[in-house]
């Protein structure tokens, strides 16, 4: 005889998301976040973390000191992109490096920079351009893989928030879902309160948008 269904305890949500992949770094600020429903205990935001607030803020957020640290989005809070020089030590060949990059990946090196005796500094905001040193071949019949280098101008792109990240739609999806579903169930419940007939959806009709 076949084993029948396992007791696996009270369904859990946040494990839905979890499934989905939640990313290491900040991907909006607290209430950007919650405004999309997205818990805040799952996903990093711009913001100390908090075990007692129920936040699972940025691991940089202790190594932080830009001036956005801590504002709302309408505030205009993190994360952002940078564009970031790496001035190099005499010892790792003095080099001068350039590139786009987010708040907290610069953060996150400060310490190991002056360690080595190099400078990681950021040199421009979203919006602004920079110069970088590019190489490309260089079309010479005698020697094909001959490399230039030369200077080009970088825009630096506004990092991309909770509703344009690629990355993260299932988990804005389900948190749509969980949302409109949030509102359905109250809606509900008020009925059942009231005594209202019929107030319970028949669980065949249960889908998005009111009882089919």
């Amino acid at each position: 005889m076949a084993d029948g269904p396992k007791n696996v305890g009270p369904y859990d949500p946040k494990r839905g998301f979890i499934a989905q992949g939640v990313p290491e770094n900040p991907i909006g600020t607290v209430d950007e976040l919650e405004a999309l429903r997205m818990p805040v205990d799952v996903f990093p935001s711009c913001a100390p973390e908090s075990i007692h607030r129920g936040v699972k803020g940025c691991p940089c957020e202790h190594l932080c000191t830009m001036d956005y640290k801590g504002k709302s989005f309408a505030e205009g809070g993190g994360p952002r992109n940078h564009g970031w020089e790496n001035i190099k030590s005499a010892g790792q060949g003095g080099n001068v490096v350039r590139g786009m990059h987010p708040c907290f990946w610069g953060v996150a090196q400060q310490e190991s920079m002056k360690e080595n005796g190099s400078i990681l500094r950021p040199i421009a905001d979203e919006g602004e351009e920079i110069e970088i040193l590019t190489g490309t071949l260089s079309p010479i019949p005698s020697d094909p893989f001959h490399r230039e280098d030369k200077l080009v101008k970088l825009k630096i792109e506004p990092f991309k928030r909770p509703g344009e990240n690629q990355k993260i739609a299932q988990n804005l999806l389900r948190a749509t879902i969980a949302k409109d579903e949030e509102a359905r169930l109250a809606n509900e419940r008020t009925g059942e309160l009231l005594g209202v007939p019929g107030a319970t959806t028949p669980l065949n009709l249960r889908r998005r948008g009111g009882r089919g």
